[in-house]
């Protein structure tokens, strides 16, 4: 705990509400079970920034800004010599400018879901896509309209295949970043509102059960079997992608920047379906927190 910075501020704050509790015994007879479950689990944290996700907010803007960068150069590699200096500046931009609005992406769901709207995910949808086509449409001013790279067969030109990039990772956006982020942040929304035993129905698969109104329940083992999937082609598309590669000066520049690339690609999907897994595991904690303190009668027992 000691060596954690995040788990000692959790228990300096859970110290003092202990302090609270043996100094005043009344303060009991104002808790409810769902009042103590949230102040132990997620939905407590739904009005700290990106709903108690930041570092997850950040991780993935930073790993999702990485795939623009990279891509962008990887189209020009097989001519570094011409393009190589100016890549750079132009890679550091799009970095800087993908990460900075994938996080007002993320960030305008948390305050949209939290205030109780409808159109978080649309907005945060409409964001993301937004920025993609402007990095795209900046793109454009940079590279060429010829092919670069060499294979033995004929290529897309350098902005037709950094557009295929793009659609690339609005495929990965759209199943594993937003959905899962914006679920989680509703969920938290609705057990801030009482509705642990609904929620709980939901996270352990009762087919009576329904997800709030306006939500995309994403199931993980979807999740994971869609990436199981992507995994599988997208090391085949590669495979063959380097099976047919022409020798060139910077043919091992290129090779590098694919397997970033793809090590990229994976590594997102990866995170999101990581965190996406811990956070369900907190939510149903919470849920059977609360419903154990409910059929307990903890607010009569403490009166």
């Amino acid at each position: 705990m000691l060596e954690c910075e995040l788990c000692w501020h959790e228990a300096q704050r859970l110290e003092a509400a202990v302090r609270v509790l043996d100094t005043d015994r009344s303060v009991l007879q104002t808790l409810t079970p769902a009042e103590i479950a949230s102040a132990l689990g997620l939905s407590g944290k739904l009005n700290l920034p990106f709903g108690g996700h930041l570092s997850h907010a950040l991780i993935v803007s930073g790993l999702y800004a990485a795939l623009y960068a990279v891509a962008l150069l990887g189209e020009i590699a097989y001519q570094f010599d011409r393009y190589g200096r100016a890549s750079l500046w132009v890679a550091a931009a799009i970095f800087t400018f993908v990460f900075a609005t994938s996080l007002v992406g993320l960030a305008v769901d948390w305050k949209l879901t939290r205030d109780g709207s409808r159109k978080g995910l649309a907005t945060s949808a409409a964001i993301f896509f937004g920025s993609a086509l402007l990095v795209f449409a900046g793109a454009c001013l940079f590279l060429p309209t010829n092919p670069v790279t060499e294979m033995n067969w004929q290529t897309y030109t350098a902005q037709a295949a950094y557009l295929k990039d793009i659609v690339y990772f609005l495929v990965l956006l759209v199943i594993f970043l937003l959905p899962p982020f914006h679920f989680v942040l509703a969920t938290q929304r609705e057990l801030q509102s009482g509705r642990y035993k609904a929620t709980l129905s939901l996270l352990t698969g009762d087919k009576l059960s329904l997800a709030p109104r306006s939500v995309f329940y994403p199931r993980f083992w979807v999740l994971a079997l869609i990436l199981a999937v992507i995994v599988g082609v997208s090391f085949f598309l590669h495979h063959n992608l380097m099976s047919n590669l022409k020798p060139g000066e910077y043919m091992n520049l290129f090779a590098n920047l694919i397997h970033a690339r793809l090590i990229l690609y994976h590594l997102l999907a990866t995170v999101c379906l990581y965190w996406y897994y811990h956070a369900l595991n907190e939510l149903k904690r919470e849920c059977i927190l609360a419903e154990r303190l409910a059929e307990q009668g903890w607010a009569s027992s403490h009166s």
